[in-house]
């Protein structure tokens, strides 16, 4: 019974991840995670290498407990033996074998933990495929990000430098000097091919002789990837010709940065696709908004859930279950055979003065039915003592 519990659950198991599998995917949209996992799942190599595996492995489980074909023996005699029932002209015998008892059970017991292990061998696929896939899809989220800073720090560059522009334009109608400017401080992009510190532009478009600070205040321009915090520029100061700059130059560098992010995003959609088996140049579409999820999980309910539910932990103790049912199945196997048969014989009339002198008259011409007993005699044992000794030195090993 509770082999057959083992069986139906597989085959279920089988039958809704084959529905699974090919359920249409109306209720999902294109660009939400889900619908990527499935395509995934779907369509990638080696999950469907290994669930073809797992079907396989279940395919052979009534295989394994089966009993033998049985054996029909004909034979025919070219010239009647004479009998004294009658001249025998053929034979038949029929003969089915049996194994020792409990060996079908440990065959069966065998296949259904080897058809475990494709099934725990399938989800590692599966998970590992997923995990990428998230990996993937989360590494583009995080690239859009940085793009969309990287932008809009980029138009906030774009204000300063109307603003640095008409401020210097005023100075110099105005004839006010030129204060003096603070050296940016220069810190590094993410996702950046290049990262150049502008400390060495500190005194650009600015002498000696008009380093001097207006009563307004100084102008500051921190170079961190386009924000403008190493400093204010006061209502009352005059521009200097630096200022505006400092400010193309990290205008620059920040199109250098969103040309590397546009890079490193289409290697990444590539590699994607490439999860998905699917055409490398389809685009990928990513969330908007993504939420933290907090989790509050105690260690020890981590550790007992990691346990029950690791695919390759239950693949190792399949394999180890399989391994014992191996090693019983040989024992067993090392046990006599039996079978049980008939043989009829097929006998015709002898003549009448045959019948009178063997006084059988009345079993002239009838044919015979014999039942049969046959019994195997393992005395060669070359092919099961090995291996018998490999199955316990795998299960030594699996535990």
């Amino acid at each position: 019974m509770r082999i057959k519990k083992h069986i139906a659950v597989l085959r279920w198991a089988a039958i809704l991840l084959s529905a699974l599998w090919y359920l249409p995917s109306q209720a999902q949209t294109t660009d939400s995670l889900s619908h990527y996992l499935e395509t995934a799942a779907r369509y990638n190599p080696s999950v469907n290498s290994s669930f073809a595996l797992y079907k396989a492995s279940l395919e052979k489980i009534p295989q394994a407990g089966a009993f033998s074909d049985p054996e029909l023996e004909m034979g025919f005699f070219f010239k009647p033996m004479e009998q004294l029932s009658g001249k025998q002209v053929a034979d038949f015998t029929l003969m089915q074998m049996f194994p020792w008892f409990g060996t079908r059970k440990a065959a069966r017991n065998e296949a259904t933990e080897m058809a475990r292990m494709a099934y725990e061998q399938f989800r590692e696929t599966r998970n590992n495929l997923f995990y990428e896939v998230k990996s993937q899809w989360y590494q583009l989220n995080n690239l859009n990000e940085q793009y969309k800073n990287t932008a809009a720090n980029l138009e906030l560059l774009k204000q300063l430098e109307l603003l640095a522009l008409s401020r210097y334009t005023a100075s110099s109608v105005l004839g006010r000097p030129t204060p003096s400017v603070a050296p940016p401080v220069a810190s590094p992009v993410p996702q950046t091919p290049a990262n150049n510190s502008m400390g060495g532009m500190e005194n650009m478009g600015t002498s000696p002789s008009t380093a001097s600070a207006t009563p307004g205040g100084n102008t500051t321009m921190s170079g961190t990837g386009g924000s403008m915090a190493g400093g204010t520029m006061g209502s009352g100061s005059s521009g200097s010709m630096s200022d505006v700059l400092r400010i193309q130059i990290e205008m620059v560098e920040l199109e250098n940065n969103l040309e590397a992010l546009r890079s490193n995003r289409k290697a990444a959609e590539a590699r994607f696709n490439s999860l998905l088996n699917r055409d490398q140049d389809l685009p990928v579409q990513t969330s908007d908004s993504l939420a933290q999820k907090l989790f509050s999980i105690e260690d020890n309910a981590v550790l007992d859930s990691i346990i029950l539910s690791n695919p390759m932990l239950s693949m190792l103790e399949a394999e180890a279950n399989a391994y014992k049912a191996k090693a019983e199945m040989d024992k067993k196997m090392s046990l006599p055979m039996f079978g049980i048969g008939l043989q009829y014989s097929i006998m015709a009339k002898n003549s009448e003065e045959m019948a009178r002198m063997s006084g059988m008259s009345n079993m002239n011409g009838m044919d015979m039915v014999m039942p049969m007993i046959k019994i195997s005699i393992p005395i060669f044992r070359r092919n099961i003592t090995p291996s018998s000794g490999r199955a316990g030195i795998t299960v030594r090993q699996a535990n």
